[in-house]
């Protein structure tokens, strides 16, 4: 009876061990991630390509930022059944996210096969993830469309003389 009641108390002194409010959920790949912005919609999905910002950070300090760009990173999210590869971290983080949606998750710098000497001393390696949009190849198609026939109106208007 009384190694239940043990087991019962590690398990809630362990429960109090975690840091106040901590929302860590773990990646497929096993990342750890927190949700800091949670907007309501239909997450990216395979074949979507992704439009979004990202901050690296190494420990406390910012390596890298698309955020001072005026236009987002994009990737194309895979069909992991036929991808012939596990995902990546971000693939993955991405795959989590609905537009307006930020997290962040956080790899381990032993988990970094041959890192950088920068990296030397580091402890992890944090990404900060701020999903804008996702677009279909359907959409991608259309946009393409649209600015064909604008570049060729407005070729035809300076062919014509009425552009200068």
């Amino acid at each position: 009876m009384r190694l239940p009641l043990f087991l019962l108390l590690a398990v809630l002194v362990l429960a109090g061990c975690q840091p106040e409010g901590d929302n860590s959920k773990l990646l497929p790949s096993g990342f750890s991630y927190k949700v800091h912005k949670d907007e309501p919609g239909e997450t990216a999905q395979p074949g979507e390509r992704a439009y979004f910002h990202y901050n690296l950070r190494i420990d406390d300090s910012l390596a890298n930022t698309s955020f001072s760009e005026s236009i987002p990173v994009s990737v194309q999210i895979p069909d992991t059944s036929t991808l012939g590869r596990n995902l990546q971290p971000i693939e993955e983080a991405l795959m989590l996210m609905s537009p307006g949606d930020s997290l962040t998750f956080t790899m381990p710098m032993d988990s970094i096969p041959n890192p950088p000497a920068d990296f030397q001393g580091a402890e992890n390696l944090h990404y900060d993830l701020l999903l804008i949009e996702t677009k279909t190849e359907e959409q991608l198609q259309a946009e393409a469309e649209d600015i064909g026939a604008f570049v060729q109106e407005t070729l035809n208007k300076y062919n014509a003389g009425e552009l200068e």
